[in-house]
């Protein structure tokens, strides 16, 4: 399951001696003239911090437009069977109990599928973090 040392040193090597790796560390080596100071605590105001957190997440969740379409349509036949599973039972005052077993088990189903499902996409896309 690990990659190979030496094409990692390889890598390593490969990336010491670019151009694009001698710019960066010149630019880090320089010194700035003076240090940045913002006139708040934070650089940005709050909001603006949330919606660029917003529009990252929302790129990262639709990288995989197929996966969005199929949790999608998990969803509407799950709906379509728990619905019409439990469309006419008549519920009493002591049947509470029953009546959460059955919110308990739909929602366990929905979150095991989206579990089972997601284990694939999640797979497929870790090798764009090594």
């Amino acid at each position: 399951a690990n990659p190979d040392p030496e094409k990692q040193q390889q890598i390593v090597d490969a990336w010491s001696s670019s151009q694009p790796y001698q710019d960066l560390q010149a630019a880090l080596q320089e010194e700035t003239a003076e240090p940045v100071h913002y006139e708040s605590k934070y650089a940005t105001k709050w909001t603006t911090q949330f919606t660029q957190l917003r529009k990252r997440a929302s790129w990262v969740y639709y990288r995989s437009r197929e996966y969005v379409v199929v949790r999608g349509l998990v969803i509407i036949i799950f709906a379509g069977v728990f619905g019409t599973a439990y469309w006419d039972m008549q519920y009493h005052k002591e049947d509470i109990w029953l009546r959460q077993s059955f919110c308990y088990t739909t929602t366990f189903y929905v979150g095991l599928t989206f579990l089972i499902s997601g284990i694939t996409v999640l797979m497929g896309q870790r090798v764009s973090f090594y």
